[in-house]
C-alpha cells in the first residue's frame, strides 16, 4: 500500500536559544528526540505503523531557475548522508531517472501549492512529500523551496527537508541542536543529527519492529554511538556506516 506524507519548515519568529554544535546531547535527550522525530507528532500512528526508510540509492534532481547554484551545498550533505546511511546518494542529471525531486518555484505557485496541505500556508518555508511502500521503505519524494528565499534559508531548507526526506517524520523540541528544528535552525547537520541518522539506518532497527521494539533497540544504539563519539576526536569515522545496505534488506518486500 503506497502512502503519502507532507511534512514542512515552519517559520518562527521567536528566535531559538543557541546550541553548541559540535558536543552531543545527553543520552537521554538523544533518544527523546529521536523518538519525536521518528514520528509525526501532529499524526495517530499505530504501534505498529512502519517508519519509513530507504532501501535502494536516492536519485535527486534539481529542477528550476537558479537552482544548479546549490549543486555543490547538497552534494556535501549527500556525502554525509552517504556515510551514516550506508545508501548510495547521486545528484542526477535527468528527472526521468530521479526519485527525489527539488523544486525551487516561484513564490505565487509556491503559496498555492502550500495552501493545498497545509492550514497555514504563509507560515511555512518550505516543504516536502514522499510516497512510501510496503514495510516502510520509501520510494520517492520531493522538495518545494520558494525561489525568492536568501541564499542561507535555502541551505537551512534543504538540509531540513532533505532530513524529512530520509524518513524522520517529527521535529524536536527548539532547543536541540539539529537542522530539523523549527525556526532558527542551523544549515548543516549538526553531531546530534549525525548519530540520530546513524542510529536510524542502524541494521539492528529492522523492518516491522513494533514501536517499542524500535525504541528500545534505538536506545542501545544511541547510547553506544554517543559513547564512541565523546571518546574519538573524528565522529564521522566512528558514526560511518559499516556494513552495506544489503545486510538488512531480508525483511524488505521483493522489489
Amino acid at each position: 500500500m503506497t502512502r503519502f506524507a507532507a511534512v514542512a519548515f515552519l517559520l518562527i519568529l521567536a528566535a531559538s536559544p543557541a546550541t553548541a554544535q559540535d558536543r552531543p546531547a545527553t543520552a537521554s535527550t538523544l533518544q527523546r528526540n529521536f523518538e519525536a522525530m521518528v514520528f509525526d507528532a501532529t499524526v495517530e500512528v499505530l504501534p505498529w505503523s512502519p517508519f519509513r526508510r530507504w532501501r535502494e540509492e536516492v536519485r535527486a534532481v534539481l529542477i528550476g531557475e537558479g537552482s544548479e547554484a546549490f549543486a555543490p551545498h547538497l552534494r556535501a550533505l549527500f556525502g554525509e548522508f552517504e556515510a551514516l546511511t550506508g545508501i548510495r546518494f547521486t545528484l542526477s542529471e535527468s528527472d526521468s531517472a530521479a526519485t527525489v525531486e527539488i523544486v525551487f518555484a516561484r513564490r505565487d505557485w509556491y503559496l498555492g501549492a502550500a495552501a493545498r496541505s497545509f492550514t497555514e500556508p504563509e507560515r511555512v518555508q518550505c516543504f516536502s512529500n514522499t510516497v512510501m511502500g510496503g514495510q516502510g521503505w520509501m520510494l520517492s519524494g520531493f522538495v518545494v523551496i520558494p525561489d525568492d528565499l536568501p541564499r542561507r534559508e535555502v541551505e537551512v531548507c534543504l538540509a531540513h527537508e532533505m532530513m524529512h526526506i530520509l524518513g524522520f517524520s517529527g521535529h524536536p523540541s527548539r532547543t536541540f541542536s539539529s537542522v530539523l528544528r523549527n525556526g532558527n535552525a542551523p544549515s548543516a547537520l549538526t553531531i546530534n543529527d549525525r548519530i540520530l541518522l546513524r542510529a536510524f539506518y542502524d541494521p539492528e532497527l529492522r523492518a516491522g519492529m513494533l514501536h517499542e521494539e524500535m525504541f528500545a533497540a534505538s536506545q542501545r544504539i544511541l547510547r553506544t554511538l554517543r559513547d564512541a563519539v565523546m571518546r574519538s576526536d573524528d565522529a564521522m569515522a566512528v558514526l560511518t556506516q559499516r556494513r552495506r545496505v544489503n545486510d538488512w534488506l531480508p525483511d524488505a518486500p521483493p522489489a
